[in-house]
């Protein structure tokens, strides 16, 4: 993509925290394949794998929220080095056992990690000067290629020793951890909010729109970190072809992506439209089609693209809704969406096991993933973005400091 290369050269700091995050989804992705293939080596039931994959968006939601008000006593780079630190530590958790308590641990350390990461790098991103969708895109896009590699990775390690995989995956979280605290650029911390009156983050029609893209985008991802997985076992698929069944899904998010850095802000309805019921159908259509490798690789791929433009879509429309000093509250408010849909479809598609078999159930979860399209007919969600006014925030400096 000669766009993605010629914004790569000029902005070394984009490059660092693209590069950064491809280490950093590697060890993620590998996680999200390895914990329930262990969970189900351990004999846990399918609804308990469910319950402990949804366990991690509780705390993914809280560290979103709460990383937004720690970036403005510490540097945004610093939240996103402590959260690569925690990523390794949560994988370190299950080397040595597998009992049920260190799942639960492992799990909410997990989502600490992944809230504080991505609300961290994307607050980071859309801090410039230049247009937050095509930063934000470059970012998706190249991790999109660690959360590709990640899950074959782990799928082939798997198949050999757990531990191994585990180990794999704590080194890569150890080394973005190293790369975000030396190579990202070390901008101010975001300033406090200036006294008085102001309008609400959620009242902005730009925040809405990223909300219910995260919505939609984080309950599919959660599906993919727990019951597509499962369903394709179930159907007595091996677990180097789960692994390759996730990054199909993975890659697929990485076009949808990209296709983001080339649309841009442009026919924003239309796009969000598309990616909600993509993602929506794709899941709806997986677990119906679990025994047949070709159809599920198709029907994970749709799911993955609308997805993929659905997670740039939304930070990058909420973030450019507000004043720069609110950007981060922003991120923050669209990410807590995508966390609270992390916690419940994996939590709702195990409630709907006790009354539906798991294709069924998948089917469910697909048409819910699809509802927030309706917000694409109500006009005053999409109404121009207001005039924000400007903060110290924009006067970031040209050279700063590493």
């Amino acid at each position: 993509m000669r766009t993605l290369a010629s914004i790569l050269r000029a902005d070394r700091d984009l490059v660092a925290t693209a590069a950064m995050s491809l280490v950093y989804s590697a060890s993620l992705a590998m996680l999200t394949i390895t914990l329930p293939l262990l969970a189900l080596a351990a004999h846990y039931s399918r609804p308990l794998i469910g319950v402990l994959t949804a366990l991690s968006a509780v705390t993914q939601l809280a560290s979103r929220l709460g990383s937004a008000k720690a970036m403005r006593r510490v540097t945004d780079r610093n939240v996103v080095a402590g959260a690569c630190f925690t990523i390794a530590v949560s994988a370190l958790v299950l080397v040595w056992s597998h009992q049920v308590i260190l799942f639960v641990i492992a799990e909410l350390i997990q989502g600490l990690a992944r809230g504080m990461f991505w609300t961290g790098t994307q607050a980071h991103v859309v801090r410039s000067r230049r247009k937050a969708v095509g930063r934000l895109a470059t970012v998706n896009f190249v991790s999109s290629f660690g959360l590709l590699a990640g899950p074959p990775i782990a799928g082939v390690l798997s198949a050999r020793s757990f531990a191994t995989a585990l180990w794999v995956a704590a080194a890569l979280g150890l080394t973005s951890a190293v790369m975000a605290a030396t190579l990202m650029s070390r901008l101010d911390v975001f300033a406090t909010p200036s006294s008085g009156p102001r309008q609400k983050v959620w009242s902005y029609p730009g925040v809405r729109v990223g909300c219910w893209a995260g919505t939609t985008a984080g309950a599919w991802r959660g599906l993919v970190g727990s019951y597509i997985p499962v369903a394709l076992r179930a159907a007595s698929e091996s677990s180097t072809l789960v692994g390759i069944m996730v990054g199909v899904a993975n890659g697929a998010s990485l076009v949808g992506t990209a296709s983001m850095g080339v649309i841009g802000s442009r026919r924003t309805r239309t796009t969000f439209a598309a990616g909600v019921l993509a993602a929506g159908a794709g899941v709806a259509l997986t677990g119906i089609t679990a025994h047949q490798a070709v159809l599920v690789a198709a029907f994970i791929a749709l799911s993955g693209i609308g997805a993929g433009m659905l997670q740039t879509l939304g930070p990058a429309t909420a973030a450019t809704a507000v004043e720069m000093d609110r950007r981060g509250d922003a991120v923050a408010v669209a990410g807590s969406f995508r966390a609270g849909a992390l916690f419940v479809s994996p939590l709702g598609t195990a409630a709907l096991l006790d009354v539906a078999s798991l294709p069924a159930a998948l089917l469910i979860a697909g048409a819910l993933l699809g509802l927030p399209v309706l917000s694409a007919a109500r006009s005053k969600d999409w109404q121009s973005k207001p005039e924000v006014r400007k903060s110290s925030d924009d006067r970031l400096p040209a050279n700063p400091k590493r």
